[in-house]
C-alpha cells in the first residue's frame, strides 16, 4: 500500500491555506449566481481560464451551479439535467462544448 508523502508544517499549512482560498472564491462565486450578477456562461467560461479563479470555480459540480441560479430549485435542476444529458457530479472543467451548450440552452429557456 502506497503511503501519502511526509508533509512539514508549512506544508500543511500553506495546503489548508490554498484550500481556503478555493473554498472562498467557489462561495463568492455561488452567490453571485444566486445575485444574478453572474451568468452561467460567463462562469464556465472562467472555469476555463487557468487563473487561480479559474481553477477554483473548475472544480464546482454542475448540480452544486444549477441549484445556485436564481430560481432554480431540485426538481428544476433535475431537469434541466436531464435534458441537457449531463450528469449533476460532473465537475464544470469536466463538460465539452456539446454539453455545455446544451445546458446553456436549457437555462436560457
Amino acid at each position: 500500500m502506497k503511503r501519502p508523502p511526509t508533509l512539514t508544517p508549512e506544508q500543511r499549512a500553506a495546503g489548508r491555506q490554498a484550500a481556503l482560498r478555493s473554498r472562498a472564491i467557489r462561495s463568492e462565486v455561488k452567490e453571485r449566481l444566486k445575485s444574478g450578477h453572474l451568468t452561467l456562461a460567463e462562469l464556465v467560461q472562467m472555469a476555463r481560464t487557468t487563473s487561480p479563479h479559474g481553477d477554483a470555480v473548475s472544480k464546482l459540480r454542475v448540480d452544486e451551479v444549477l441549484l445556485s441560479l436564481p430560481r432554480v430549485g431540485p426538481v428544476l435542476a433535475d431537469r434541466i439535467l436531464v435534458s441537457a444529458d449531463v450528469i449533476g457530479a460532473r465537475r464544470i472543467s469536466a463538460l465539452g462544448h456539446h454539453q455545455v451548450a446544451r445546458l446553456l440552452a436549457e437555462v436560457t429557456e
